[in-house]
């Protein structure tokens, strides 16, 4: 029974204009629409999403995404193209920055 003394958590989500990535509830919302990615499309975002404003190199990203080394770079960008044609609109929140992985364009960070 709550006493009204405790106050809920927090969401644990990325906001920027119009998107909305809760962690929670792992979902993306786009401009009020809810979007369906798969897990790994959830994990990625989420991944760039929690590092805002940072680049990320491939090799972190296999890392944090797929949990493998032996992922290569040609499948982080296709998985990266396909996260960007979801986003729509939106796809410019996740900038490649030659030579060097993908940055998010969005804030807050994530918990």
């Amino acid at each position: 029974m709550l006493d009204g003394s405790s106050t809920p958590p927090a969401p644990s989500l990325a906001r920027q204009s119009g998107l909305q990535l809760d962690e929670d509830l792992r979902q993306l919302v786009l401009d009020g629409a809810e979007i369906e990615l798969t897990p790994l499309q959830f994990n990625l975002l989420r991944h760039l999403s929690k590092n805002t404003a940072r680049v990320i190199d491939r090799d972190e990203l296999v890392q944090a995404v797929w949990g493998r080394a032996f992922v290569g770079s040609n499948v982080v960008d296709a998985a990266v193209r396909t996260l960007r044609k979801k986003l729509g609109a939106h796809a410019a929140s996740i900038e490649t920055v030659k030579g060097f992985g993908y940055r998010f364009r969005g804030t807050p960070k994530l918990p």
